[in-house]
């Protein structure tokens, strides 16, 4: 490296002054000054002399900060021209105000994000002229539209055009209709006077090189240019600089040498001083740091050390910490983030606006921070201040209408969210209170939204606003085919009354920042859906919710970034954080094979070739490289305190090497998180537990005691140990009438408090994976058996397929286990089953019969004759068979002989004659797997006298636990008094003895 000139640690004014005449490139390590020297020159340039000046800065956000700290400085400029654009921005201005030396008819419309995966994806279904040879059968996935639509882009930004890659596939067959692809998809841009982002510095490019008026036009606007991030440069941007060098523009650029960390998007590791020397730049380097000291500075010497680019000397200033933490798993560390984030503030005085918490991947874990944060009411901000429109609540909830609209089979995932939502209006408590109301009527919370309002077993306002809601999902059930994605949204927008409501806020309270949020949001949502369908005619919301479903898309904003004056904590990806300060900064998920990511699908065009064909080692060293660049970029934001974190997350838990490379102790036991009390509350809490603890010091209680009784709002007459059990007045089964399932019931003869827990107070609503796919198969089965798919075995796989959706499952692996469980039924069905089936009476009968003053409700699912009657048969999907024995013993079985005899419909089938449980997963004599119970004389009265006591208790509220159930997979163990775990949740309550005039309080 030839260094001229090592700038000396003076003012970013002064040193301004001191760059030499001609081209430059400023060379510096994180934290050295470089943006602040950049927007000195500026200021110098244009704020005294006058001159013509432009700073060009990689992000929006840098772009808005920069301009915010330029204008502050030096008020007497002229905005427009005192400030820094993005190489968007600089780009769309030159091709907007020359589109028609570009061929344009008008302005081209500039494609988003979202628009431009939309644009592929319509193109890949829509047009037949590339012939994709193997790869046709990918076309129509997401995820082959996913790779080449990025492919796309990543042409556009290396300049490598159709025929360009047609020469370069070689051994790489996919390249050659992807180069296909890319000449077409240039064509209907054209065709559409459209142009992406990638394609408007290229052509900005085309203009300045095409058009020499133009070039001397911007050189006279922009005598000086000044890059910063330069070592982020790709082949388009440094086009552009060069042109504006060649035209005589003096070309200042600024960065860290050994910081590249955009190589995807086709910069170069280590190219800075080659492009300096390209342009015949003076190179000079700023030593100084003006953020980093001590053992942060440190840290960050000791990963330049490792890797292979090298780095700028760097001398320290103040003292930056480095601390470490592990926890147990990933909602663990989100809290403990959050409470670090907490005290800081509170105690430490640390602006939340001077505070970040950088994630490897938003996708992966930012929902657990973002709900860390909201429990803990630390205000945040993502993406570095961008307000993301599908981020916005109120639009999601819509989305969410829209979705289940779409597809009613995720209702028990979307509805309880919309319950709740403005749109629903209910609280946490009403949605408790009709889940609850649901369970007693044996129906899932789906089909008892549809009842009708009296049949709901709530109060009239509460039935109104579910009622409401669900005429608006079926209603918009009809829009999603009828009408375009605009207009879905105008209906919706119309017809929902939380609409009025939230409009009526706005006008009563023109201050109400909550209601003004809403409405800009859906405001923007309104514009983004017209833009869409502008740009695809006649596109539907089934479209639309196919493309805002990529992640990708979730950082194009919709309103101008947040000030700087925010004071709201930084949620940001690794890449986000480039040129950003904060006084304290917590990077989170430090954990093996997510930083740095160990495992890199490399898909089919594998777009890093198209930087060089690089051999395997040398590859999986570049990405180790990258990753590392990385996680130094997130570890040197912090000014006086960096804190790195890890959980075990999927199964892992291994620290990141790059932790070890730093030669820091790492704990091999979880943290703890801060004991620093937050607010009043926990402060009482924790000097209750001081004061009621024997084994401390007399001293230390005495003084909890003085402490407590100076607290404010601290009331020891509202402890818990002062209050007495709540009765509740209106009995669980109305006039002594219980209504219940058949395996409701089941549960209560097995575990009377495992029936309350579930049943009653509705704690246990989880819909398992376990239920889905039983569900599936049942579905199939009946199908097939009533002709509606085909006998053959194609048929039955292919309406497997198109039912089975892994997301149900927890992993793949586990899906993959049941995929494979499922094709075996169905193998067996087809071999051994499906002639007996399609001989069946009935399928899926429900029923409902009177025993004793209660009444018990069930669903049979299938109904074979059996000699002179019926056999009536249950479909279980377990592996394992029971034994004759348990068969004979169901309970279950045993009420579908008295709905046999009671229920009309059956009852006119025949009689009961065998009650079968049918286990289609294993093979018994070529067919299903079949256990029975058969009735002997007298088995309808065995069954009452066993059932009507259980009935009975239920009605009677007699719940207490089993000590001899089955307690293997029971989900209340945590609060059952039967397990330690549980055993005080129902314990006698008693006060402290030195409190007169308590009596113990029991259950």
């Amino acid at each position: 490296m030839s260094i001229t000139t090592v700038l000396p640690d003076a003012p970013p004014e002064e040193l301004a002054r001191l760059l030499p005449a001609g081209n430059v490139a400023v060379l510096g390590g994180p934290g050295s000054g470089k943006t602040a020297l950049l927007e000195a020159a500026l200021l110098g340039l244009v704020g005294q002399t006058g001159a013509g000046a432009l700073l060009l800065t990689a992000s929006r956000q840098a772009a808005v900060a920069s301009t915010e700290r330029l204008l502050a400085t030096g008020p007497g400029a002229a905005g427009g021209a005192l400030g820094s654009v993005t190489w968007h921005a600089f780009a769309r201005g030159l091709v907007a105000s020359h589109a028609d030396l570009l061929d344009y008819r008008g302005e081209p419309r500039v494609l988003s994000g979202p628009e431009q995966w939309s644009l592929v994806r319509a193109l890949l279904l829509e047009t037949t002229s590339v012939d994709w040879g193997e790869l046709a059968p990918l076309v129509g996935t997401r995820a082959f539209t996913d790779e080449l639509a990025e492919f796309v882009l990543a042409c556009e930004r290396r300049l490598i055009g159709p025929d360009e890659l047609t020469t370069r596939a070689g051994r790489r067959p996919a390249w050659v209709p992807a180069a296909a692809f890319l000449a077409l998809y240039g064509d209907h841009l054209a065709l559409q006077d459209s142009v992406d982002q990638a394609g408007l510095l290229a052509q900005a490019g085309d203009l300045l090189e095409d058009q020499p008026e133009v070039l001397a036009a911007t050189v006279e606007q922009a005598a000086t240019v000044l890059v910063d991030e330069a070592q982020e440069l790709d082949p388009a941007q440094l086009r552009l600089i060069e042109l504006l060098a060649a035209g005589g523009a003096r070309v200042v650029l600024a960065g860290d040498p050994a910081g590249t960390t955009e190589e995807s998007r086709g910069a170069r590791p280590g190219a800075l001083t080659a492009y300096a020397a390209r342009l015949g730049a003076t190179v000079v380097v700023l030593e100084q740091g003006r953020r980093l000291g001590g053992p942060g500075l440190d840290a960050v010497l000791r990963l330049h050390a490792t890797g292979r680019e090298p780095p700028v000397t760097l001398r320290g200033t103040g003292t930056t910490t480095v601390e470490t933490a592990r926890f147990p798993g990933l909602a663990d560390e989100a809290d403990a983030v959050a409470r670090l984030l907490r005290v800081a503030h509170q105690r430490d005085g640390v602006p939340y606006g001077r505070m970040a918490v950088v994630l490897p991947s938003l996708r992966r874990s930012g929902g657990a921070v973002r709900r860390a944060f909201e429990r803990y009411q630390v205000p945040y901000r993502l993406g570095a201040g961008e307000r993301q429109l599908i981020a916005e609540p109120i639009v999601r909830h819509v989305l969410d209408l829209f979705r289940l609209a779409l597809d009613p089979g995720r209702a028990d995932e979307l509805l309880p969210g919309l319950l709740v939502s403005p749109l629903g209006g209910l609280d946490p408590r009403e949605l408790r209170a009709l889940r609850r109301a649901a369970l007693l009527c044996d129906r899932a919370l789906a089909a008892h939204v549809a009842a009708e309002p009296a049949e709901l077993g709530v109060d009239d306002r509460l039935a109104e606003r579910v009622g409401a809601l669900h005429l608006l999902v079926r209603d918009a059930g009809g829009w999603v085919v009828d009408l375009d994605a605009d207009q879905c949204f105008w209906q919706v927008w119309r017809r929902a009354p939380a609409f009025r409501r939230l409009v009526g806020r706005a006008k009563a309270d023109p201050r109400d920042a909550a209601a003004a949020r809403q409405l800009d949001a859906l405001t923007a949502f309104s514009r983004a859906l017209g833009l869409f369908v502008d740009g695809r005619p006649g596109a539907t919301m089934r479209t639309y919710l196919e493309v805002v479903e990529r992640a990708d898309f979730a950082t194009d904003p919709w309103l101008p970034p947040a000030g700087a004056g925010t004071d709201a904590v930084a949620l940001l990806g690794v890449n986000a954080t480039k040129g950003r300060e904060y006084d304290l900064v917590v990077v989170a998920g430090c954990l093996e094979g997510v930083l740095p990511r160990t495992a890199w699908p490399q898909g089919l065009f594998e777009a890093w070739r198209l930087d060089g064909d690089l051999g395997p080692v040398a590859h999986a060293r570049a990405v180790l490289d990258a990753e590392r660049r990385r996680f130094t970029l997130a570890a040197s934001r912090a000014r006086d305190r960096v804190v790195l974190t890890w959980s075990r997350v999927e199964g892992r838990g291994e620290p990141s090497r790059f932790l070890l490379e730093l030669g820091l102790d790492l704990p091999e036991e979880p943290s703890q998180p801060d004991p620093t009390p937050l607010g009043a509350l926990e402060a009482a809490g924790a000097l209750r537990q001081v004061l009621a603890d024997p084994a401390r010091p007399a001293a230390e209680r005495l003084a909890a005691a003085t402490t407590l009784a100076a607290t404010p709002g601290v009331e020891p007459a509202a402890w818990w140990w002062r209050r007495d059990w709540t009765v509740d007045p209106e009995p669980i089964a109305a006039e002594g009438r219980l209504r219940t399932s058949y395996s409701r019931i089941g549960t209560y003869e097995e575990c009377h408090l495992r029936y309350f827990f579930g049943s009653v107070a509705g704690l246990d609503d989880r819909t398992s994976y376990q239920m889905a796919f039983g569900k599936l198969m049942h579905t199939i089965f009946e199908l097939a058996a009533k002709g509606e798919i085909a006998a053959d075995p194609e048929a039955l796989k292919a309406a497997y397929r198109e039912r089975f959706d892994p997301a149900w499952f927890p992993s793949r692996a586990v899906a993959h286990q049941y995929w494979r469980d499922g094709m075996g039924m169905l193998a067996l069905w087809h071999g051994g089953e499906a002639e007996l089936a399609r001989q069946a009476l009935a399928f899926e009968i429900d029923f409902t019969i009177d025993v004793g003053a209660h009444m018990v409700r069930g669903r049979i699912d299938r109904v074979d004759r059996a000699g002179d009657g019926i056999a009536l048969l249950d479909y279980k999907t377990a592996r394992n068979p029971a034994s004759e024995e348990v068969a004979a013993n169901s309970l279950q079985l045993a009420i579908y002989y008295l709905a046999a005899l009671r229920d009309p419909t059956l009852a006119a089938l025949g009689p009961p004659v065998e009650m079968q449980l049918v286990y289609p997963a294993k093979a018994r004599q070529g067919r299903f797997t079949r256990v029975g119970q058969r009735p002997d004389p007298g088995h309808g009265e065995r069954v009452e006298q066993r059932l009507l006591p259980l009935l009975d208790g239920a009605a009677a509220e007699e719940f207490d636990p089993n000590p001899h159930a089955d307690c293997r997979f029971c989900a209340f163990k945590p609060i059952c008094p039967m397990w330690p775990q549980g055993e005080d949740f129902l314990a006698p309550v008693q006060p402290p003895e030195d409190v007169p005039g308590l009596s113990e309080v029991r259950v």
